[in-house]
């Protein structure tokens, strides 16, 4: 938003330079010529720069006045209902694994200034206002004089500089010296947020990259309201947490006297408010630790897992420190799958950012943040809605507990075990022992062999991101598996989350040093890891189903891989001369009509034009595909096999692909020319094809046929139309009879569902 809007601004201001000039150049042209009511004209320009100036003014201060999404204000302009929130994982995690750590460079060097007030321009930084120069030169001609100085350029305001210098391996040094021009390329980015202006350059030589980094922000101990940064009285953090509803842990931290160690440099604090403090029954008059036993509450149950965490002896000390993170950090800090360290044991604070139905969702370790950015003295304060626990235990960890012996058995056959101990941010839906159990002893025997898909199965309760709960509780959730397919989340009126098709997260929030742990109650099924008995049945495809079954192909194609199915539609198969064909087969003939729809794997995206598709029949399907341009002429582009053009597409069974087609496929048992001479109507033409070359060549399958072919053939009522001179000829000179035909043979099949009006240039040739 914020760089939405600068750019917005930056375009206004380029719209009042287009304007002036355009006004000194005609005064330039005309000079003396102008007059009482170019004078006139000069007066209302000036005026609608006044008005133009004001939107300036207004643009600026939506830019300056930016504050967190937790107001009043902003909750009672929000609008009743949403879509559905997406959760995806970014493109280098889809792109490289789940390995990939998240880019939080640190600087070798870093450097802080307090500028002197009294300096022109109130910094001497070599950054300047994207503005300035045009503000100037408008200025010049009595235009926009009080254009705002940007607030990073005032009192009060310190400067912090850092540094890194990355050498680049012999494979980037060989490419790279050959893009850049002079052997050096340097570029430089400035952006704004609420509270930060942040300018980036790198500079790349074919030996290194080297990155500065210079940000402004108001000093410690002043705040920035509106376009400057202004003083403010900065209390103990004790007085703030006792002032945001975190009286408990304010308690907690005074009597144990954390923040006398901690004078020495600024901390982040992430308070529970008092009702999460309330879920603790504490007792520190003898030991004064953290006992184990806690009563249970709706937001957090603590579960049969966590008491085995190794936390249930916590000193309370230990407990405040793990609510403490080493460094001064705001909301624009925060960055997704960020990792902080607290003050006790380094153990591990995660941030994640999600989308919200009406703001962000904002998470530290699956705890929610409430109220955020509150200014103590050297430390940030934020609100969380539980207790944090120290994470000492990796998702491997948990998933060694005895109720996930199945679960891990399945991981380990598929080798994603070792996938999860390397990952750095994952999400793990694990079925409890109860919820294998529920299936099938068959189906468990075909997964403990491998069959079933149980390969997508398992990569199906697996996320490359960490998904906490949170963001659940604003509405329904989608996001999608490792297998890249869908996965949707949502709470039932009582609160109870749930996955898919009715799968209960029975624990929430699990977390992890490398992630989050839900468990289930329900093994989850992807519609990809369903036999395609249950993707037929789902989509309404009764009779095809139903034919399988009669000619006994059901079972056996469950049972194969990598194979595409074109199943007909039902409104086809169920008219009136479709079904009397079928019902006039015998047994062999259906299975050779069925498995002449089935052919190896093939998406709609890997269709291409005149494909050939080798059936389980033996003959070969032939793909179309529509003019790629026919979208210009209003009409989607689309894929036919054999003429029947496809409807529904890629449709997902266990390894199976599954498209629907418009019209019941029939094997071919005649040639071109057999279907010329069986048809009344091509008698004439039949008669002018003998003894021609071309009727040679579709004998041969000459090569010259090779990639296809499509006849158009007269009727008899066309040719009746000729003169009989012309129609003499064609019976007694061959040569050029030959010479017509061809001018009916077109280069590769043509369907007609594949003709459409679309103008030229959009046109087959």
């Amino acid at each position: 938003m914020q760089r939405l809007s600068g750019c917005r601004l930056f375009s206004l201001s380029v719209c009042i330079a287009a304007l002036w000039l355009g006004h000194v150049q005609a005064q330039d042209m005309f000079g003396d010529a102008l007059s009482t009511s170019n004078s006139q004209l000069w007066k209302s320009f000036q005026e609608e720069m006044k008005t133009l100036e004001q939107a300036a003014h207004r643009v600026n201060n939506l830019l300056v006045n930016a504050h967190p999404p937790n107001t009043e204000a902003d909750q009672e302009a929000k609008p009743a209902d949403q879509p559905d929130v997406t959760v995806l994982a970014s493109p280098d995690v889809l792109r490289n694994g789940l390995h990939v750590k998240p880019d939080l460079p640190k600087p070798q060097e870093t450097k802080v200034e307090k500028p002197d007030p009294e300096s022109p321009g109130g910094l001497d930084a070599p950054f300047n206002h994207p503005h300035d120069n045009l503000a100037s030169f408008l200025n010049s001609f009595g235009l926009f004089k009080s254009f705002p100085k940007p607030w990073w350029k005032g009192k009060n305001v310190c400067v912090e500089k850092s540094e890194t210098v990355e050498e680049k391996q012999q494979g980037e040094k060989e490419v790279n010296k050959h893009l850049i021009i002079m052997g050096t390329g340097t570029f430089e980015h400035c952006k704004q947020t609420a509270g930060k202006y942040i300018c980036k350059t790198v500079t790349s030589t074919p030996q290194s990259t080297k990155t500065v980094s210079v940000t402004y922000q108001c000093c410690e101990g002043s705040r920035r309201q509106g376009n400057e940064c202004v003083q403010v009285e900065l209390k103990d953090p004790v007085e703030v947490l006792d002032s945001l509803g975190s009286k408990e842990f304010a308690s907690l931290v005074k009597s144990q006297d954390v923040l006398r160690s901690l004078t020495d440099h600024n901390i982040t604090i992430f308070a529970p408010l008092d009702e999460a403090m309330g879920s603790l029954n504490m007792d520190f008059q003898e030991s004064n630790q953290i006992r184990g036993s806690r009563r249970l509450r709706a937001v957090d149950e603590w579960n049969d897992i966590r008491p085995d965490s190794g936390n249930s002896g916590l000193s309370g000390r230990d407990m405040v420190m793990a609510h403490i993170a080493d460094s001064l950090l705001e909301v624009d800090d925060f960055a997704n799958e960020m990792v902080l360290n607290s003050s006790y044991k380094n153990s591990p604070l995660r941030v994640n950012i999600y989308p919200g139905r009406e703001e962000a969702v904002l998470t530290v370790n699956c705890a929610r943040l409430l109220s955020l950015d509150n200014l103590a003295s050297h430390a940030r304060v934020h609100t969380v809605d539980r207790v944090l626990e120290p994470v000492t235990r990796s998702v491997v960890d948990v998933l060694s507990q005895p109720q996930f012996s199945q679960f891990r058995q399945y991981l380990e056959q598929e080798g994603l075990l070792e996938t999860l101990a390397n990952a750095t941010a994952v999400t793990v839906f694990a079925p409890n022992n109860d919820a294998w159990d529920k299936l099938g002893d068959g189906l468990r025997d075909k997964y403990t062999r491998g069959e079933a898909c149980i390969d997508k199965v398992m990569r199906h309760h697996i996320l490359p991101l960490t998904l906490c709960a949170a963001p659940v509780s604003e509405g329904r959730l989608t996001t999608a598996d490792m297998n890249g397919e869908l996965v949707r989340l949502w709470r039932e009126e009582g609160g109870q989350l749930m996955v898919d098709d009715k799968g209960r997260v029975v624990q929430e929030d699990i977390v992890t040093t490398n992630g989050v742990v839900h468990v289930l109650d329900k093994v989850l099924t992807p519609k990809s890891a369903k036999p395609l008995s249950e993707l037929l049945l789902s989509s309404n495809h009764t009779t095809w189903l139903s034919l399988l079954d009669r000619a006994g192909l059901m079972e056996e194609l469950n049972r194969q891989e990598n194979i595409t199915v074109l199943v007909p539609t039902e409104r086809v198969l169920t008219e009136e001369n479709t079904r009397a064909l079928l019902d006039a087969m015998d047994a062999d003939t259906l299975r050779r009509v069925l498995l002449y729809h089935v052919t190896q794997q093939a998406g709609a995206c890997e269709l291409r034009d005149r494909a050939s598709l080798r059936t389980q029949a033996g003959p070969s399907l032939t793909v179309t595909l529509t003019n790629p341009f026919a979208m210009f002429a209003g009409v989607e582009p689309r894929a036919a096999v054999q003429c029947a053009p496809l409807g529904y597409t890629d449709g997902k069974a266990c390894h199976v692909t599954a498209h629907e087609v418009t019209r019941l496929l029939l094997p071919p048992n005649s040639t071109v020319l057999q279907l010329i001479a069986d048809n009344p109507q091509l008698a004439f033409f039949k008669r002018v094809l003998e003894g021609t070359q071309i009727e040679k060549d579709l004998e041969l399958k000459s090569e010259l046929l090779a990639d296809g072919f499509t006849v158009l053939a007269p009727t008899d009522d066309s040719f009746n139309r000729l003169d009989e001179d012309v129609l003499s000829r064609l019976l007694t000179d061959k040569k050029f009879a030959d010479e017509v035909v061809r001018t009916h043979l077109l280069k590769g099949p043509v369907c007609c569902s594949s003709i459409s009006s679309i103008p030229w240039p959009f046109t087959n040739s």
